[in-house]
């Protein structure tokens, strides 16, 4: 019977969207036993994230989260594990019916990530953020020679360190405007209702992102695509 009824309604109306991960020290190497969570973005000013799942990543780092949760679903990956910063992990893409998708959560600790402001030369209060985004285009790709500017909370207070991956280290802090991987880097961002990530292409078109930093010190993972 089941057979049959794989049969009439496909093999896939069977099987959840599942989101495969792997969870990665940005230092280098995989990070075992640590519990991540899956939440689904607040809909409205002053919502609530809602918790959907959580796993615990395996040997290598691997995780799995079958979502039966209704769709689509836009999210955002939390690990709150110690020795790492607590880590705060975008998902590129609304989770769809029938579409599985492979995802990396990079994250460090707390040395790790003072190590890598000091690399960058850059003061960062232990207690505020790190904020990488990735500037897209429409089609998901990344979006090379965009400037990026940003500002906290109603008063418009300016990030005051944003730079952009130096292509010999492949790690802050070059001057200019993103390159091949898209990516800029906000430092000593603090906990804010409102994170507004403004990108300008190299033909002057802005595209924007306004967010919450949920919780300071974190490393949080973003994307900034058109018309976001």
């Amino acid at each position: 019977m089941l057979g049959g009824c794989s049969a009439v309604l496909g093999i896939e109306d069977l099987h959840p969207p599942t989101i495969h991960g792997a969870v990665r020290d940005l230092a280098g190497g995989t990070v075992s036993k640590v519990s991540i969570v899956l939440f689904r973005d607040p809909e409205g000013a002053g919502s609530d994230s809602t918790r959907i799942d959580a796993a615990t990543t395996d040997g290598q780092g691997r995780f799995e989260l079958p979502i039966s949760a209704a769709l689509p679903l836009d999210g955002y990956l939390d690990l709150d594990d110690a020795p790492f910063v607590r880590t705060f992990s975008h998902l590129t893409q609304p989770v769809v019916d029938h579409a599985d998708f492979d995802v990396e959560v990079f994250t460090l600790t707390a040395a790790g990530l003072a190590a890598l402001a000091s690399g960058a030369q850059v003061t960062q209060d232990p207690a505020r953020s790190v904020v990488i985004a990735r500037i897209v285009d429409m089609d998901g790709g990344v979006l090379v020679g965009a400037i990026v500017h940003a500002e906290v909370g109603t008063s418009a207070t300016p990030v005051s360190k944003i730079c952009y991956t130096n292509s010999l280290t492949n790690f802050p802090c070059a001057t200019g405007a993103t390159g091949p991987d898209g990516l800029a880097w906000l430092f000593d961002v603090p906990e804010t209702k409102s994170l507004k990530i403004t990108a300008v292409s190299a033909e002057g078109q802005p595209q924007v992102l306004v967010f919450r930093v949920i919780a300071a010190p974190s490393l949080v993972f973003t994307q900034v695509p058109p018309g976001s």
